[in-house]
C-alpha cells in the first residue's frame, strides 16, 4: 500500500490516526515506517486520536 502510494499516487506522506488506548496499532504502524507526529482533540466531544505519518524516501 505505501509503496503504491508513493510510487503510482506520487504521494509524500501517508497519515494514519489511532486510538490512544490502542498501543498495538501504533506499535504496527512504527513498524511500517510511520512516525508519531503529535495527538489531535475534536472540541465538541472531547475526543482524541494519535496521529502517524508515512514520508516517502
Amino acid at each position: 500500500m505505501l509503496a503504491f502510494a508513493a510510487e503510482k499516487l506520487k504521494l509524500t506522506a501517508v497519515p494514519a490516526y489511532t486510538h490512544p488506548e490502542n498501543n498495538r496499532s501504533g506499535q504496527l504502524l512504527k513498524k511500517l515506517g510511520f512516525l508519531h507526529v503529535g495527538q489531535i482533540a475534536w472540541t465538541s466531544t472531547g475526543d482524541t486520536a494519535e496521529r502517524y505519518e508515512w514520508h516517502a524516501a
